[in-house]
């Protein structure tokens, strides 16, 4: 099985979630191993809480992509921010700091339900 799909989403932390569960729910359908699934949806909410956190002074927006053919998975997480220091540039301490202000750090969103149900809209109860 084949699935592709590309996502603009805002650059806000709302977003994470979001395409962490449509990742989730492509590999759900793909037959992608549990464990497997689970460290790229990791891996993408990293990508994507970077992109929201560290593109200052960029556009509104990131894109994520994502390809499943087979055994083979490709994520691609991009925006415009300007990128990572030159290798002559020596390395910083790493990024244990808080969001800046006013921007919600999406590794702290809450997600419940996300195990349970990968396409649930958090925060939406079913009536019935």
């Amino acid at each position: 099985m084949s699935i592709w799909w590309s996502l603009q989403l805002r650059r806000d932390a709302a977003s994470v979630p979001l395409a962490r569960r449509l990742l989730r729910g492509a590999m759900d359908t793909a037959g992608v191993d549990a464990d497997v699934s689970h460290d790229l949806s990791l891996a993408l909410t990293e990508a994507c809480s970077n992109a929201v956190r560290h593109a200052e002074g960029a556009s509104d927006v990131f894109r994520v992509t994502a390809c499943i053919d087979g055994d083979v998975c490709h994520i691609e997480v991009s925006d415009s921010g300007p990128g990572f220091p030159s290798a002559a540039d020596p390395p910083g301490e790493p990024d244990t700091g808080r969001a800046p202000v006013g921007v919600p750090d999406p590794l702290v969103m809450g997600d419940s339900g996300f195990e349970a149900d990968p396409l649930r809209v958090p925060g939406r109860e079913e009536s019935g």
